[in-house]
């Protein structure tokens, strides 16, 4: 999976706060793509507000849906305040992008 995402390999790393202790988030970036990992490490369901760090809520322009790039799967979520704001199920893991 990494060959196919270039930024995994060699993008930057950068903890993302998150509002809840049973989140582990971060950032992988480069100049040209992004991808946010979000792992939920409890056994409940979460919604967590991740604070994005300098231009990446301009990235992510305010969009309602972003995709989860392990599976393809389409996931809804809401930028408020550069915050990014996300549900995640019991012990699951989003790379999204």
């Amino acid at each position: 999976m990494r060959k196919g995402i270039p930024v995994l390999g060699r993008g930057k790393l950068s903890r993302l706060e998150s509002d809840k202790k049973e989140i582990f988030s971060y950032l992988i970036d480069s100049d040209d793509q992004y991808v946010i990992i979000v792992n939920n490490l409890s056994g409940e369901e979460l919604e967590t507000s991740l604070t994005l760090l300098n231009d990446l809520a301009e990235k992510i322009n305010k969009t309602t849906c972003m995709v989860n790039l392990i599976n393809r799967e389409k996931i809804n979520v809401c930028l408020k305040c550069e915050k990014l704001i996300v549900s995640l199920e019991p012990y699951q893991t989003l790379w999204l992008n």
